[in-house]
């Protein structure tokens, strides 16, 4: 193991790994309207479609990126979709993240070869149609000293690419359903409950409060989106109206916010305002009839 500094690192080296091979991409591929692959459509193009991998290794060279601080140490390998294929805890050797230490592709993936192990990234669904192709990547140092790597590429099928957002921890906003988010509302209102079990009641309001101001700025958000990824085969197709949904979840958001606050009849209109457009909305037919202990 390398010696352990503060100083985070960021670079670029060439590794060797044993490799099994793919063959050549099908010039007349079969669009199945069914297929094995988890019951997925079939129909890729522009992408080429692979469907056989072989049976011997040989050691194949690859530029892979690294990221290293005092704490962590990661492996990214650009030209097999960007993916982390090595994450190690530095302070004890231990590879958190499974650590495939071959390349042995299955055809699992969309448009054929997939890859175990690591972290694969997916957009605009679970193993994307690139997961197995090369991806753009450049590197920063940043100005407090951190460095970012950053892999990207335009899907081929639909010409978008996507933007991650990730709140910020505890107090962060609960933003809308419609992205990926670690802190939904209920966990932030129950954040705010926790703190004050324990006594901590000014940061409580400031958590309640931070529910009612995020619905107060975000009720009359015009919300636009085509599609969505999920984790199944195909892509989720938003025909529903984006505005009602929104407006369900800045009600509800409220209506947490003023129920932590304790005032129990303003959470309870808000509540009424989300059934009475989504009259199977579990979360307020359940807050909708709670009252605040003393």
């Amino acid at each position: 193991m390398t010696p352990i500094t503060d100083r985070a690192k960021a670079w670029a080296e060439t590794v060797t790994l044993p490799t099994y091979g793919i063959g050549q991409p099908d010039k007349n591929p079969m669009f199945l309207e069914k297929r094995v692959y988890q019951g997925s459509r079939g129909v890729v193009y522009p992408y080429p479609v692979i469907d056989r991998v072989l049976d011997e290794k040989t050691d194949q060279a690859y530029t892979a990126l690294f990221l290293e601080n005092r704490y962590l140490k990661v492996m990214i390998l650009p030209e097999i979709g960007g993916r982390v294929q090595m994450a190690q805890d530095r302070t004890n050797g231990y590879h958190f993240v499974y650590y495939n230490r071959v390349i042995k592709p299955a055809l699992v993936g969309l448009a054929g070869p997939w890859l175990s192990g690591g972290i694969e990234f997916n957009w605009p669904q679970h193993h994307r149609p690139s997961t197995f192709e090369p991806v753009d990547w450049h590197m920063v140092d940043n100005t407090d000293g951190s460095k970012t790597v950053w892999c990207s590429e335009i899907e081929r099928m639909f010409f978008t690419k996507a933007c991650f957002e990730k709140a910020s921890a505890g107090l962060s906003e609960p933003t809308s359903a419609m992205y990926y988010n670690d802190q939904p509302p209920d966990m932030i209102f129950y954040q705010g409950l926790a703190r004050q079990k324990l006594g901590r009641d000014a940061e409580a309001r400031q958590i309640f409060q931070k529910l009612v101001d995020y619905g107060q700025a975000h009720l009359d958000d015009d919300v636009t989106m085509d599609y969505f990824a999920v984790s199944l085969p195909a892509f989720l197709v938003f025909d529903e109206d984006l505005n009602q949904r929104n407006r369900i979840h800045c009600h509800y958001v409220m209506g947490l916010g003023q129920l932590g606050l304790g005032n129990v009849e303003a959470a309870r209109q808000h509540f009424n305002q989300v059934l009475a457009l989504d009259a199977n909305h579990q979360g307020a037919m359940a807050h909708r009839t709670f009252q605040m202990s003393e």
